[in-house]
C-alpha cells in the first residue's frame, strides 16, 4: 500500500510539473541565443514587458540585420530563433559570421539576402512564395531551388557548388552563379532569363538557345569550346573567351549577321574575349 501511494505521489508530483510548464507563457528571446540577434529583436517587445509574445512576433515581416561594407565591430554568429518570426517576408542578414540558416519554418519569406557569411548549410523549405534569394561568398556545397517555383534573382556566386538544377524556376530573369565548381549548366527551362553570369566554373558548354530575352551574357573562364548567341538577338552585352590561353585553347563564337557589328565595336574589346574565334 506504501508502495502505491508514494507512486501516487510521483505521478501527481510529474503532472503538476508538466501542468506547469504548459502554462509558462511563450517567449520568443528564449529561442534565440545570439546576443546582438537577441538585442536587435528587442525592438519587437512593443510592450516592454520583456518577453517576446507569438501576437508580438506575428507583427514582424522584415529583419534587417546586415552589417555595412569595411563594418568592424561585433557580428552575428547565428540566426537561431528565425522560426517564431512566422509572417516574416524579407530577411537581410549579409555580412555577418553566420554559419547555418535554416528558414524553413518561415513559409511567407519571399526575400533573402544572407551573402558574405560562413554559411555551409542553408535549408530554405518549400517555401513557394521566395521571389529573390542572395546567398553569394558562403561556403554551400550544394543549394537546391526546386521546390521555389516563384524565384526571380538568384545569386549563388562564390560558393563551391558543384551543380543546380533550375528546371522548376522558371521565372527567373537574373542568375548569377560566377566562381562555384560547375561542370555544366542547364538554363533551357528558364526562358524569361535576362541576365546570365557564370564567370569562373568548369562549364563545358552552355546551350542559350531557349533564352531569347537574354540581354546580358557573362561566361568568361570557363572550359567550353564553342558558343552560339544567334537566338539571343535581345543581346547587349557579352562577356567570353578564355582566361589562361597558354594552351591555345579556341572558343567558337557564334554570331548572326547583327552581332558582328556588336563584336567588332564593343564586345571584342573587352580584355577577356581573348582565344576567341568569331564565325
Amino acid at each position: 500500500m506504501m508502495k502505491r501511494i508514494l507512486l501516487l505521489a510521483m505521478m501527481i508530483g510529474a503532472l503538476a510539473s508538466c501542468s506547469k510548464d504548459e502554462s509558462k507563457p511563450f517567449n520568443g528571446f528564449d529561442k534565440i541565443t545570439d546576443p546582438l540577434f537577441k538585442e536587435y529583436c528587442g525592438q519587437f517587445d512593443v510592450n516592454y514587458d520583456g518577453v517576446l509574445s507569438e501576437a508580438e512576433c506575428r507583427r514582424v515581416d522584415q529583419i534587417d540585420v546586415r552589417k555595412e561594407e569595411n563594418y568592424q565591430g561585433a557580428v552575428i554568429t547565428s540566426l537561431a530563433g528565425i522560426e517564431i518570426f512566422t509572417e516574416l517576408e524579407a530577411l537581410a542578414c549579409f555580412r555577418n559570421d553566420i554559419t547555418w540558416l535554416d528558414v524553413s519554418k518561415n513559409t511567407r519569406l519571399e526575400a533573402l539576402s544572407c551573402y558574405a557569411n560562413r554559411i555551409s548549410s542553408l535549408k530554405l523549405g518549400d517555401n513557394n512564395r521566395l521571389r529573390f534569394l542572395e546567398c553569394s561568398e558562403n561556403a554551400l556545397e550544394s543549394l537546391d531551388v526546386t521546390r521555389h517555383t516563384a524565384l526571380e534573382i538568384l545569386g549563388c556566386w562564390g560558393n563551391l557548388i558543384t551543380s543546380i538544377d533550375l528546371s522548376k524556376n522558371v521565372k527567373l530573369t537574373d542568375l548569377e552563379c560566377a566562381e562555384n565548381l560547375l561542370t555544366s549548366l542547364d538554363v533551357t527551362k528558364n526562358t524569361m532569363l535576362k541576365e546570365l553570369g557564370c564567370i569562373g566554373n568548369e562549364i563545358t558548354s552552355l546551350d542559350v538557345s531557349q533564352n531569347t530575352d537574354l540581354e546580358i551574357l557573362a561566361c568568361w573562364d570557363n572550359r567550353m569550346s564553342t558558343l552560339d548567341v544567334r537566338a539571343n538577338t535581345e543581346l547587349e552585352n557579352l562577356v567570353c573567351g578564355l582566361q589562361n590561353n597558354d594552351n591555345e585553347d579556341i572558343l567558337t563564337l557564334t554570331l548572326d549577321d547583327s552581332q558582328i557589328e556588336k563584336w567588332n565595336t564593343q564586345w571584342s574589346l573587352n580584355a577577356t574575349n581573348g582565344g576567341v574565334v568569331v564565325e
